[in-house]
């Protein structure tokens, strides 16, 4: 600039800046960024003009918008924590009625037509929970962003990958500075600053894929509630998720129930975002990640390998299961209890006990079996804490995503800060099988069911594969944690899962055509019992699947929850369909061997 110059220069003009993009793994877009145009008003400028209430009455002339809401709105902008935030009174404005308003509402600096972009998403609910939803900055975050550069009428992401990647995805407004050299003349200065667009997500969801993983669990979960006669809560409740057990890329993500991403698209009503919040269901809940259950036999797994480490049991240890066992009070000895078994079974050998999912097996392995005939030594409960542990089981994966938790995986310690109640014997058998305190999101059980078949190593899962733009892309590298578990034991545990997915085991129902896999299925008791004609005890119960494919060669893990419904009848068939599909689209000749 030069001295003795009189410089003029007119408020910056706004370059739009875009929000980058998301996308499937095939390229298919998930994500638009629409141009908007909005009438707005600046509250400090209109509440300090002399003829504030004047200026209201001439927007309620020209807009028909009431001078009462006009003036509330304002009201609310000088109250706010930023009252030179423009106030939006029209949104998505026709170039029609922007050009009316512009010059009707000229002579005032407070009222301005400002440009901005909505979101809009994919209309199906397949990625509305992925990919979440953006909003304006809230007040108690406003300090926070506003210290990261952003002004207060930016808009940021709130939920799901919009929310994670927040700092990759946003665009950066440019501006234009138009300054004149002086009123007498016509000469002036332009100073451009550009905008700077947003980089994009490429997911490794393919979005077949998940339309049939959808499909898939809403119609056996639906069915569950007709079998097993369900009559409060009827709502299709489960999830399903396929990871690729080397990388952690996840290839499906479902969790029923959902809703559709077009409720969050352009300016989303107050009243769908209402419906959604006081929906019984709560469909905003990510089952996957949000919420904890017990996981029942799927479990089994990681209590039978645990045995194998500690030399509890070898892959030719036999127990006879008769059904059920009893133990003592330990406190009382004319007290018995009865730990049943969901059959009699009879001699199992390790692989069998695991096909079969003996209760009565795992009683032994982890709580151990002794009477006036037979002594036999089980792992006890720290032992199962430990290698639970070592699965990942009690702590978050790490997954892209916001809101998930940590579960619980309980042990002496937990029952006694909780409960103030000593742990028992029994609480050991539950816990082998999958039940007592433990409860964790199905998240978990996938990735420890994906280090039983990559060789012992803990990946963490990720939706997100790349990101970038077509001049730049850069690939999400994943590190992997290997276990302190012998090849040799995940070798026995991957024969006994493929044993179970077999005709003789309870997880057949899962595994696909002309492919052999690793499954287990689990079927998990929740809720308060209702009693038979006979006084008999009976829960609701969760269906399982759990597993990993092919399992010659293993690549993918999946894990299937069903809220109500039996592993085998329900959770089994849904696995079966989508690993179908999997291997289907990818041309697999894979042959039963």
């Amino acid at each position: 600039f030069e001295a003795g110059v009189n410089y003029n220069s007119k408020a910056p003009e706004s370059i739009l800046a875009y929000r980058g993009n998301i996308y499937d793994v095939n390229g298919i877009e998930l994500t638009k960024n629409i141009p908007r145009l909005k009438l707005s008003i600046i509250p400090n400028i209109i509440n300090n003009a002399d003829d504030t209430a004047s200026i209201l009455r001439n927007i309620e002339e020209v807009t028909l918008l009431p001078y009462s809401i006009l003036e509330a709105q304002l009201k609310n902008g000088i109250e706010s924590n930023d009252p030179s935030r423009p106030i939006t009174i029209i949104d998505e404005l026709t170039t029609q009625d922007a050009i009316i308003y512009d010059v009707k509402f000229a002579k005032y600096s407070g009222v301005q037509i400002t440009k901005d972009v909505m979101r809009q998403y994919e209309e199906s609910p397949l990625f509305s929970r992925i990919i979440g939803s953006t909003g304006l900055i809230d007040a108690n975050n406003a300090e926070n962003y506003m210290n990261a550069g952003y002004s207060l009428n930016e808009t940021v992401g709130k939920s799901g990958l919009e929310y994670t990647y927040e700092k990759q995805l946003r665009g950066i407004n440019g501006k234009t500075i138009v300054t004149k050299l002086s009123n007498a003349s016509s000469d002036s200065l332009q100073f451009i600053q550009d905008a700077r667009n947003g980089s994009n997500l490429y997911l490794s969801i393919d979005y077949n894929l998940q339309k049939k993983a959808h499909e898939a669990l809403k119609q056996y979960a639906d069915q569950a509630i007709i079998d097993l006669e369900i009559e409060e809560n009827k709502t299709a409740e489960g999830t399903v998720i396929v990871m690729d057990i080397n990388t952690g890329d996840i290839l499906s993500y479902i969790s029923l129930p959902d809703y559709t991403g077009e409720i969050f698209s352009k300016l989303p009503s107050t009243d769908s975002i209402d419906a959604l919040l006081r929906d019984p269901a709560r469909p905003l809940i990510d089952r996957n990640i949000m919420e904890n259950f017990p996981p029942g036999s799927i479990f089994k797994p990681i209590v039978g390998i645990a045995s194998l480490e500690e030399s509890i049991a070898t892959k030719n240890t036999v127990i006879d299961t008769k059904g059920f066992i009893t133990i003592q009070n330990q406190y009382n000895p004319e007290i018995e209890y009865v730990f049943n078994d969901w059959d009699n079974h009879g001699p199992l050998n390790f692989s069998e006990g695991l096909a079969r999912s003996s209760d009565v097996y795992y009683y032994y392995l982890s709580g151990g079996y002794q009477d006036e005939n037979e002594y036999f030594q089980g792992l006890g409960v720290d032992k199962i804490h430990e290698y639970a542990k070592k699965f990942g089981i009690g702590s978050p994966t790490g997954i892209d995503l916001p809101g998930e938790i940590s579960g619980v995986l309980p042990n002496q310690k937990w029952k006694k800060t909780n409960l103030n109640e000593p742990w028992v014997v029994g609480d050991t058998y539950q816990l082998g099988i999958g039940q007592s305190y433990l409860k964790i999101p199905p998240i978990q059980m996938l990735v420890a069911t994906a280090a039983i078949g990559n060789g012992g190593y803990i990946v963490k899962p990720k939706l997100v594969k790349q990101i970038g733009n077509d001049e730049q892309l850069i690939e999400i590298e994943n590190p992997k944690n290997k276990i302190d578990i012998s090849d040799n034991n995940l070798n026995i545990m991957m024969d006994a899962m493929k044993l179970a997915a077999d005709p003789y085991g309870t997880a057949f129902t899962g595994e696909p055509e002309n492919i052999n896999i690793g499954g287990k299925t689990g079927t998990a008791e929740y809720g308060l019992p209702s009693y038979n004609e006979e006084g008999k005890a009976e829960y609701k119960t969760h269906g399982w699947f759990s597993g990993f494919a092919p399992y010659s060669n293993p690549e993918i893990a999946i894990i299937v929850f069903l809220k109500n419904g039996v592993g085998s009848t329900h959770a089994g068939p849904i696995a079966k369909e989508v690993l179908e599909h999997y291997f289907n689209s990818k041309s697999y000749a894979y042959k039963l061997r």
